[in-house]
């Protein structure tokens, strides 16, 4: 296992106390409908179900490799996987001890270019065991939860 830098721990520690900030605060609500079902904000703001650009076979590949506590996990799992906010911290944590940030191919290769394209980035991570650059990480993830069934918002600068 490779060894943490003091900012690797201190950048994991925030992580997961906002997410246990998050879980208390959700947890104090007394209006959580099922996400699964609904995917409404709070003011009203519907965000609709996308499906992934992953097939449920790479996410039960996905879930291998970080390690996900349930064992022996099919495609029907995927499909029925429990949208909940534990579950999404512990996605999150997984996620972030897994997958380590690293853009050698940005300096030391010859066309200094790391290709971020879904598949390219499934290849280096999933595949290969490699990490990636924030794009990288965060689109995997993203594309993960979604397949997942979490109702992800991409926010875009106009």
């Amino acid at each position: 296992m490779k060894a943490w830098s003091s900012l690797q721990l201190g950048l994991l520690k925030l992580l997961l106390s906002t997410l246990e900030l998050a879980a208390r605060h959700f947890a104090n609500m007394s209006t959580i409908t099922d996400s699964r079902t609904d995917g409404r904000l709070r003011d009203g703001l519907w965000i609709k179900r996308i499906p992934s650009v992953y097939s449920p076979t790479q996410i039960v590949q996905w879930l291998s490799k970080i390690d996900y506590p349930k064992k022996d996990l099919s495609e029907d799992d995927v499909s029925t996987f429990e949208t909940s906010l534990e579950n999404l911290c512990l996605l999150i944590r997984l996620q972030v001890v897994r997958f380590p940030f690293e853009n050698t191919p940005m300096h030391y290769t010859r066309h200094r270019i790391m290709d971020i394209s879904p598949e390219a980035i499934f290849q280096r991570l999933v595949v290969e065991g490699k990490g990636c650059y924030c794009f990288g990480l965060n689109r995997l993830f993203f594309e993960m939860i979604r397949g997942l069934g979490y109702r992800v918002l991409r926010f875009r600068k106009n």
